[in-house]
């Protein structure tokens, strides 16, 4: 987890984001639930963890930052977080794409081919359209729920 905290701090800040000791404990949080979670979740846990409250507006507005600062992802077909899963590998995993059991809501972060979203921009080029997110959300049933 320190190594986890330590290395978020230092790719929030190549971005210009502060990990504050605030949002150090709401990614602490977020990350030690190991599933997607509300705003709500990370409320009720940052409370079990830390005796303090925060206001679900705040952990909102520390998550979104969080992602922002490329240590979580908004996983946006469910409105759930989680922490990004690839962050203290020592290379770069491009572009993500995000398997979600729909039957658990367990989460496996897995990196989408630079050739595939070539192919997806293609694909809807004809019709004069232009992609503004190439996360990839799909839904299905994981290898335990099967």
């Amino acid at each position: 987890m320190d190594r986890y905290l330590e290395q978020a701090k230092i790719d929030a800040e190549a971005r210009g984001i502060k990990l504050t000791a605030k949002r150090a404990a709401v990614l602490k949080a977020l990350i030690g639930m190991q599933k997607p979670v509300s705003a709500y979740d990370v409320v009720d846990q940052y409370r079990e963890e830390t005796g303090e409250k925060i206001a679900p507006m705040s952990a909102y507005r520390m998550l979104d930052l969080m992602v922002e600062a490329g240590v979580a992802h908004k996983l946006k077909s469910i409105n759930k977080y989680v922490g990004c899963a690839h962050l203290c590998c020592d290379h770069d995993h491009g572009t993500s794409q995000f398997l979600i059991c729909t039957d658990c809501e367990a989460v496996d972060e897995t990196t989408l081919p630079a050739e595939l979203l070539v192919q997806l921009q293609a694909s809807v080029d004809p019709l004069n359209f232009s992609l503004h997110t190439n996360q990839l959300e799909l839904h299905g049933r994981c290898g335990q729920c099967q």
